[in-house]
């Protein structure tokens, strides 16, 4: 239908895609197969050509390769140097302000003595309607700013961190009353 077979390659893509650009507004058909081989153009002669005719391309000797390479090396282990040095700067500046951070919330909360009653805030989802919003409860101990808490049904499991509840105003639970 177009005077030309249907043939797959890679090649035959190549041209098929050249001619089809070339095909002006007067709608001309596609060339034979021989018109188009003759269109590809080899381009290995040139760059082979290129590298030759460009001295400053390749290093003469191995000596100026060496030097370069040398060079090269120099600056890479004076750039790894000063990242390791801004690195290591970044990890004691997150240090220092994870100690600030621990030491104002500390100040902010204030501790808690062993025996006082505290409350815990319960969550909308695990209360009813008309429930409580918070629950009382007595630290029963502390071991490294985490807080044991025990209330008149038993022991809570988790241990529990000091922003995590408040102390109350008065003590209403003792640990007689904790199961």
């Amino acid at each position: 239908m177009f005077r030309r077979k249907m043939q797959l390659g890679f090649l035959d893509t190549i041209a098929l895609s050249n001619a089809a650009r070339s095909i002006g507004d007067n709608e001309q058909a596609v060339p034979d197969q021989e018109d188009l081989k003759m269109k590809i153009i080899d381009w290995s002669g040139s760059i082979r050509g290129a590298i030759t005719d460009n001295p400053t391309f390749l290093p003469e000797t191995d000596d100026e390769e060496d030097a370069i390479a040398k060079e090269k090396e120099g600056d890479f282990v004076q750039r790894d140097k000063e990242i390791w040095h801004h690195r290591n700067g970044a990890a004691l500046q997150r240090q220092k302000q994870a100690e600030k951070m621990l030491e104002k919330s500390k100040n902010r909360f204030g501790a808690v003595e062993v025996g006082q009653t505290v409350r815990l805030p319960i969550d909308a989802v695990d209360r009813p309607k008309i429930g409580h919003s918070t629950l009382f409860g007595v630290v029963m101990e502390e071991n490294q700013g985490f807080y044991q808490i025990g209330t008149a049904n038993g022991i809570l499991q988790q241990r529990l961190t000091r922003n995590q509840f408040e102390p109350a105003n008065n003590n209403f639970l003792s640990f007689e009353e904790v199961p």
